[in-house]
């Protein structure tokens, strides 16, 4: 049941009236997602690298990319950039001392498109407090 995964309507019932033994059973669906929390520049190395491979073979056209960061505060504070095959590397910005290479590069390179919802803002960020020119972005 729903209630097992979502522990506020257990907590909240509210009663519609509607006789649910007779229902079938909802099911999720699975989804082979794969979320790395990237703590060290070699990690973040490592992972881009793997990701501007599939770039240079052209098996990969475009990313996902998100940014957050804390209200008052400068830069970026975590970026997200995420493959449609499921995975999403996590990179804590403003833990690093200096932006890796292989991350600027890859966040320039216009062979990758990079698409967000209303991403202006992340951009621009990422141009004004951390030096990167993210080329080939498309705000959804």
């Amino acid at each position: 049941m729903l209630e097992e995964v979502f522990s506020t309507l257990r907590d909240q019932r509210i009663d519609v009236g509607i006789e649910t033994s007779n229902l079938d059973e909802l099911t999720l669906p699975s989804y082979n997602r794969q979320s790395v929390y990237l703590r060290s520049t070699q990690q973040i190395r490592h992972a881009i690298g793997e990701l501007q491979e599939l770039v240079n073979e052209k098996k990969l056209k475009f990313v996902g990319l998100d940014a957050e960061w804390v209200p008052g505060s400068p830069g970026v504070h975590t970026l997200q950039i995420a493959t449609a095959d499921g995975r999403a590397f996590l990179i804590p910005i403003h833990q690093l001392k200096t932006i890796p290479a292989q991350l600027k590069f890859f966040l320039e390179d216009d062979e990758v498109a990079k698409v967000g919802r209303q991403i202006g803002g992340d951009v621009s960020r990422l141009r004004h407090h951390h030096g990167i020119v993210v080329s080939w972005f498309k705000t959804l």
